[in-house]
């Protein structure tokens, strides 16, 4: 039987991947405070399911439970749900690509 570490810092960096082997993004973190206390931030590349409506892509953020995590492989974690499951469930939001206009009237993506 698999054992979670009492410690989640130790997946930051680690990818995870859904039950049928896609993966669903990287452990950034854990949420700190709030209604999302303990859950993993696990960001991930979001794709609207619909084209054309809504959001045209990002980085789509989760706060997934780590009962949630049913394995861990050397550098990644597995979950015990499905992809639309996972982001039925847990997406909780999408962070927008940014874009920059310089005073030039120069314009583009702005680096983190």
């Amino acid at each position: 039987m698999w054992e979670r570490p009492r410690d989640t810092q130790q997946w930051q960096g680690l990818t995870v991947h859904v039950c049928d082997g896609r993966v669903l993004g990287v452990v950034v973190g854990v949420f700190v405070d709030g209604p999302l206390a303990g859950r993993l931030r696990v960001h991930g590349a979001y794709t609207p399911i619909r084209h054309g409506t809504g959001a045209q892509g990002g980085i789509a953020v989760y706060a997934i439970p780590c009962q949630a995590v049913v394995r861990r492989h050397r550098d990644s974690l597995v979950l015990d749900a499905s992809w639309s499951v996972a982001r039925g469930k847990w997406l909780m939001h999408v962070l927008k690509p940014q874009v920059y206009v310089s005073c030039r009237g120069d314009v583009g993506r702005m680096r983190e």
